[in-house]
């Protein structure tokens, strides 16, 4: 029996990439620190399902735009430097007060604000690392998810001890940070982009063509269940606030213990997709435990961590595979990929809103299962054809 071909180069750890792990934890923990208030603030704001769903829709459609044109234009050190400013923005503009259009506001510079960082963070990720790079995608992304646990961990601490106000100052002033600490990655990349995105240009293969098919339906599926599952959870649970904060904090903590590992598994292994299909699993899975009837918290805070380790598994491979794939511009191959995504999440929230009230939330989320399992089955199944032809 053959085996899987084995890769073991070396990671070297630079200046940048130590700025960009510390920027990606400030700014994660700006991001999430008012996660654990957010499903009460929607609900202060007098938001139902059907029209959250319409607001994270419009949010989705600002981030399609503003994403694919700094992609074009914008280096990627002035892409993950505007994202923090915009993530910094949503926890200010929160301070002016609660109404749907406070809502719709901050979610949308939440949005655009994590989905430029991120795409930026990436780009620049795919530029400096040409080894080992599922480990170095990895890395970047396990720091995120410290941030992410921090950030809630923090904000429900504050709660407890003082007023929401501080909290989202705070907010503010970690994304105000973190643009700071990843000042001098524009004297490295520049201000200015290339005018366009020349991915297609001689690099979209099928194999890569396949990829970011299934991870625009992947992300369809995502985008449609995890805008609800912490807004509905008082609502279905009974969740209070510091049963968000614990749920927040399972995702992301099974995140991290699974991250590192995740990516040195997808360095070592023959087909990378493997690992995206795995991820699938375990979303699936944690889907399903939402849904089970009379589950309870406790069922609530196990979809959680099964959700995590769903999370940990599938942007960074996904990432790194296109980026691998494409040596001759991997930046262009990361913003391709990341545009695509940023397009598949436009209507997700929108349908899922007006089926979780035309037919309840399990019918609903039931959906976005299904899209994911298409996805994790169809991974596998190019990944035996490629062992097949191969």
């Amino acid at each position: 029996m053959e085996l899987p071909e084995i890769r073991s180069p070396k990671l070297k750890v630079s200046r940048e990439l130590l700025i960009v792990l510390a920027s990606s934890l400030l700014v994660a923990a700006s991001s999430f620190i008012y996660q654990p208030i957010w499903p009460f603030l929607v609900e202060e704001a007098g938001v139902d399902p059907a029209t959250y769903g319409i607001i994270a829709s419009g949010a989705n459609v600002l981030e399609f735009l503003i994403r694919w044109t700094f992609a074009a234009f914008s280096s990627p050190a002035l892409t993950f430097l505007i994202g923090s400013l915009g993530v910094s923005a949503s926890s200010g503009l929160i301070l002016l007060g609660v109404s749907p259009l406070i809502i719709f506001g901050s979610l949308a510079l939440s949005r655009v604000g994590r989905a430029l960082y991120i795409m930026g963070r990436d780009q620049a990720m795919s530029l400096l690392s040409k080894e080992r790079i599922g480990t170095t995608f990895s890395s970047v992304r396990v720091s995120w998810h410290v941030g992410a646990i921090l950030g809630p961990a923090l904000g429900a601490l504050l709660l407890a001890i003082s007023t929401r106000s501080l909290v989202l100052s705070l907010g503010l002033f970690l994304g105000f940070m973190a643009s700071l600490i990843a000042l001098p990655m524009v004297g490295k990349f520049g201000l200015k982009g290339k005018g366009k995105i020349v991915f297609w240009e001689g690099s979209l293969t099928s194999e890569i063509k396949g990829i970011v098919s299934l991870t625009i339906l992947n992300n369809f599926a995502r985008n449609s269940f995890f805008p609800f599952h912490l807004v509905l959870a008082p609502t279905i649970f009974g969740a209070r606030i510091e049963h968000v904060a614990i749920a927040v904090i399972l995702e992301r903590l099974a995140s991290i213990l699974a991250g590192i590992p995740v990516g040195w598994l997808s360095d070592r292994i023959e087909d990378r997709r493997l690992v995206l299909a795995l991820s699938e699993l375990f979303m699936v899975s944690g889907i399903v435990v939402y849904i089970i009837p009379s589950t309870g918290i406790l069922g609530f805070l196990s979809s959680a961590v099964l959700l995590g380790l769903g999370m940990a598994s599938y942007a960074p491979v996904a990432a790194a595979t296109v980026s691998e794939m494409a040596p001759k511009n991997p930046q262009d191959a990361v913003a391709f990929l990341s545009t695509a995504i940023s397009f598949s999440r436009l209507p997700a929230p929108l349908i899922m809103g007006a089926l979780i009230s035309a037919f309840g939330y399990s019918v609903a989320f039931s959906f976005s299962a299904l899209c994911l399992a298409i996805v994790g089955i169809s991974m596998t199944i190019l990944v035996l054809r490629r062992r097949r032809t191969g």
